[in-house]
């Protein structure tokens, strides 16, 4: 196992993959999307290798300010707008929630 400092340039992946040095790498989705798109030889596996949660924080105390949260929530939601900003982003690979 190879553990880099920091995330190889996108043509130096390619020829560590494609010389077999490395058998896979592990980075963000969006990117390796996009190092695939340049490498015909590269391919994204469809599964997660990692899923970073998303949380929201407010102060303890005001159960009114949560309920106000959890509809804004649902309703960013049910409408689409966060599939749409996800789709205007061209975010590979994620997902509005459900």
């Amino acid at each position: 196992m190879i553990v880099f400092d920091t995330t190889p340039p996108q043509a130096e992946l390619e020829k560590l993959l494609m010389a077999g040095e490395i058998d896979a790498f592990g980075a963000n989705r969006q990117r390796m999307v996009e190092a695939a798109a340049l490498a015909p030889k590269l391919r994204v596996l469809p599964d997660d290798f990692l899923v970073a949660g998303q949380a929201i924080v407010v102060e303890k105390g005001d159960p009114a300010r949560i309920g106000e949260l959890n509809r804004f929530l649902d309703e960013v939601r049910s409408s689409g707008f966060v599939k749409a900003s996800l789709e205007r982003a061209k975010l590979s690979g994620a997902d509005a929630a459900p």
